[in-house]
């Protein structure tokens, strides 16, 4: 008996209801979602100050009805993730000329 391979095709869709969750001018970038699927952490920021942009990881809810700030200091705050159980969250963060 000869097997021969069966390939499938299929589409998967899924539709996402598009909301702004943040109330701010400023850039919003580097989403991390959280491991529930319930909150995000985003870092936000001013491009145009360059090497003294202030930049600062916020959480909040999908609604963004409760956003947290979480960093609030002057230096660069980076690539937010949320820990397996959501429990948690880690950021890189410049101060001066060193990541820590």
């Amino acid at each position: 008996m000869d097997l021969q391979p069966v390939h499938h095709q299929f589409a998967l869709r899924m539709v996402i209801q598009e909301q702004q969750i943040t109330g701010t001018k400023a850039g919003c970038f580097d989403p991390s979602w959280s491991a529930d699927g319930k909150r995000v952490a985003y870092v936000e920021g001013d491009f145009t100050g360059g090497d003294t942009g202030q930049f600062e990881v916020f959480i909040s809810n999908l609604a963004g009805n409760d956003v947290v700030q979480v960093t609030d200091s002057k230096a660069h705050n980076w690539d937010p993730c949320f820990s397996s159980d959501s429990s948690q969250i880690v950021y890189s963060s410049k101060r001066g000329d060193n990541w820590d």
